[in-house]
């Protein structure tokens, strides 16, 4: 079923016969169809049921981050066209070939670039806060910054579900508490952030181009720490703390 709403999204956009329409993969938000034509390859991104309620702003804010971050010189593919079709949302991008990341054996050179990656989009300055854009011509994110840390320091109670849950205790919860209260009085920098600086997310071209993927996840948050912390969790996650060379280049490079 997805396969043929690709090729008849495909068909309206490229007004040219489909030779294929193969499936190269999905994450948690999207499957991802590689169309074929006599003139041109593209590629087309389906969102997923469970995202369909926020899917189009999501690709809407993607389209955004990508524009501005290629002027900053962060290679990628280009969206081509965005829209809704049956009901679903849909992103064509162009058809970049190359390698993912994660396959290479030697990473280090990925990595470097990464954090040169991640140096020019923290270089992009947004305001609001949080992963919903909502003025795309003023770099406006929906959330605050405040607000979120007032949030979390009214959460912080002895009725939290939290504690009630025993992911932290009492004593836990008021040093956290006393974290955020903490934050408030401190200044920060504010700006895009990726949200899912990974091999996984990058494909390398032979002659060693590193295309950044896949901007979903993409915050408007503080700079460069949301994306380091992203960084270290998922290498904790991994179990390999000491193996990931990425964190180091994001605060060389910054």
């Amino acid at each position: 079923m997805d396969n043929k709403i690709a090729k008849e999204i495909a068909f309206n956009f490229l007004e040219i016969p489909i030779i294929s329409c193969k499936s190269i993969g999905s994450g948690s938000n999207n499957k991802n169809f590689l169309i074929k034509s006599n003139k041109k390859e593209i590629v087309i991104k389906l969102s997923l049921p469970h995202k369909e309620y926020k899917a189009h702003k999501d690709y809407l804010k993607e389209k955004w981050c990508i524009e501005k971050s290629s002027k900053k010189g962060v290679l990628g593919p280009s969206v081509l066209n965005l829209g809704k079709f049956k009901k679903r949302a849909y992103m064509i991008e162009t058809f970049v070939s190359g390698i993912n990341g994660k396959k290479l054996k030697n990473k280090v050179h990925l990595y470097k670039k990464l954090g040169k990656y991640t140096k020019l989009i923290h270089s992009i300055k947004t305001s609001g806060f949080g992963e919903d854009l909502s003025n795309y011509k003023n770099r406006v994110f929906k959330d605050s910054w405040g607000r979120y840390l007032d949030y979390n320091i009214k959460s912080l109670t002895k009725g939290d579900q939290s504690i009630k849950l025993k992911v932290i205790n009492l004593q836990q919860s008021k040093q956290v508490k006393d974290i955020f209260i903490l934050l408030k009085k401190k200044k920060f920098n504010f700006g895009l952030n990726h949200g899912d600086l990974s091999a996984w997310n990058t494909l390398v071209e032979k002659s060693g181009k590193v295309n950044l993927l896949d901007w979903g996840c993409a915050e408007s948050h503080i700079v460069p720490h949301f994306d380091f912390s992203y960084i270290l969790w998922s290498q904790l996650q991994n179990k390999k703390p000491s193996n990931n060379v990425l964190g180091m280049d994001i605060w060389r490079f910054n």
